[in-house]
């Protein structure tokens, strides 16, 4: 009985097909939770069942009553101890892996700051646990850490969120204050897409200022204007752990006593977190290009941080960012000149050392040949009665 909404669900139903065509002589029936009639007596037909089971509903307990080896595949970690002589054993994923996947993923990527969004995060005033593993993980890592609490918003249950996430009390604000660049890893996709939005109405650059990531790599992620990257749910390994045991079990083998947790070993990567180039090595230089164009960057330091040859980085640069590195620096250098001589009330010497520039006599020279005229007569000219030193 496994619903087929959820990739996961799905995922773990194809790795019980595989089993049984290539193991045994089952009869495979499927049982609609939304559809069939569950009742205590169709138990009788039945030697064992696969179950999805993630909150405590009418039919589990329907199920757990035929007396038969069950076997839970549910999105919930929670360890139980089925006691002696209970016929019922949980299989599902270890959260604990995915945190760790988040953490190198941004790490690789040249984040400073990472990390979670979801739904109900504390209890009694406590950080549930998977949260409080990605914390300490975050930190350890040296990482900035953040976090928000969607409380009783989520657009599975609400799908105009997917459109007005806003609404939910303090996102907006919350994205807003981010130090950049940050990762977020999202409590599920439909979180992840509803965030993207949120950031995109705000002007927020994804990934470039937020990446995101998810978890369940579900349809809603794969397309729109910004493709999610998330966490693979290790369903076949599950469906086929989970029918090699129900099978052993059926046969009178005396199975063990403990749920198992599957680690999930593989992030599929999209725009959300791979930017552009699809490669984390190109967007952490491309971050670092980021932070220090104004102040001087070589293509040699990018190619270095980037693992490749400088012309492979100015290739990849041009493909995904539409920009040659040398120019665009000496833009950003131009336009922060500018800007800090219109605005502020810096010394010259001090906005020359800020755009890069360690001699005046090179900013002079620099901002001459932008403009048409010296740092101090160009700030005269745009700031009347103000001279420059």
């Amino acid at each position: 009985m496994l619903p087929m909404f959820y990739e996961y669900g799905r995922s773990v139903r194809r790795g019980v097909m595989d089993w049984a065509n290539r193991s045994g002589p089952w009869r495979l029936m499927e049982l609609d939770p939304q559809e069939s009639r569950v009742t205590a007596d169709l138990g009788r037909y039945f030697d064992g069942v696969i179950l999805w089971d993630w909150k405590q509903d009418a039919i589990s307990e329907t199920i757990r009553g035929w007396g038969i080896p069950i076997i839970e595949v549910g999105a919930t970690d929670q360890q139980e101890d089925a006691g002696p002589g209970s016929r019922r054993l949980r299989i599902t994923f270890d959260r604990h892996s995915i945190n760790r996947l988040a953490v190198e993923h941004f790490q690789e990527s040249g984040i400073e700051c990472a990390g979670y969004i979801g739904r109900n995060l504390r209890v009694d005033d406590r950080r549930v646990p998977r949260v409080e593993d990605l914390r300490q993980r975050v930190l350890d890592a040296g990482l900035e850490w953040t976090e928000f609490d969607t409380r009783d918003h989520h657009p599975v249950w609400d799908p105009t969120l997917l459109w007005h996430g806003a609404s939910i009390p303090g996102l907006k604000d919350y994205l807003r204050q981010l130090p950049g660049p940050t990762g977020l890893l999202c409590q599920d996709d439909y979180l992840g897409v509803m965030v993207y939005e949120v950031a995109r109405d705000l002007g927020l650059g994804v990934p470039g200022d937020v990446a995101i990531l998810g978890q369940g790599d579900r349809i809603i992620g794969r397309y729109g204007p910004c493709p999610l990257s998330t966490v693979k749910i290790p369903g076949e390994d599950i469906g086929h752990q989970a029918a090699e045991l129900l099978d052993r079990w059926m046969s009178g083998a005396t199975p063990e006593r403990v749920s198992r947790l599957v680690p999930c070993r593989e992030i599929a990567m999209r725009q959300s977190t791979g930017g552009l180039s699809g490669r984390l090595a190109i967007e952490r230089a491309k971050r670092h290009f980021d932070r220090h164009a104004v102040e001087g960057v070589t293509v040699g330091e990018l190619a270095s941080i980037a693992g490749c040859a400088p012309a492979t980085l100015r290739q990849r640069f041009r493909s995904a960012y539409g920009f040659e590195i040398a120019a665009e620096a000496r833009s950003r250098r131009q336009l922060e000149a500018i800007r800090l001589l219109a605005d502020s009330d810096l010394e010259t010497r001090e906005i020359g050392k800020r755009c890069g520039f360690p001699a005046a006599s090179n900013f002079f020279n620099f901002v001459r040949r932008q403009t048409g005229m010296g740092p101090a007569e160009f700030r005269r000219s745009v700031r009347p009665g103000k001279s420059g030193a």
